[in-house]
């Protein structure tokens, strides 16, 4: 899991754009795994991110909605816990997932067809590694 401290957060937004580039090989805020939201002009940063809510399937609303199995449960590298595994080749394009993550955290790609969620960049999390004020961390 990443853990976010928003108390240091300066909403630069770089974990936004590291993340959709590794995902979609684009800048593109739209499609990262990560999102970030200020509460008005000057509030609180919010992070919306798949850390295993508290659903089906052990750990996560999204595999016990899927109908076809694209999402799955999978060990993290480098033993950082589960995360989600999305199968392309499975998905039919349903928004099952997108519709019922209660933090808001399944990006959709539709050029690709594709659906990022969280899976700790195979146990380097690239939000963490490039976060310049050091307030995404993995919790273990």
């Amino acid at each position: 899991m990443i853990a976010f401290d928003a108390s240091g957060c300066v909403n630069c937004r770089l974990c936004e754009a590291v993340c959709s580039y590794r995902f979609a090989g684009t800048f593109r805020p739209a499609v990262a795994g990560i999102r970030l939201e200020r509460a008005g002009r000057f509030g609180q940063v919010a992070v919306h991110l798949c850390n295993l809510c508290d659903g089906a399937e052990g750990g996560s609303v999204c595999v016990g909605v899927c109908p076809s199995g694209a999402l799955r449960l999978s060990e993290a590298a480098n033993g950082l816990g589960p995360v989600v595994k999305f199968d392309q080749t499975l998905c039919v394009d349903c928004h099952a997932c997108a519709d019922q993550c209660p933090q808001a955290a399944v990006a959709y790609q539709p050029e690709a067809g594709a659906y990022n969620i969280c899976d700790l960049c195979d146990g380097d999390p690239a939000c963490v590694r490039w976060c310049p004020e050091g307030v995404l961390s993995v919790a273990g």
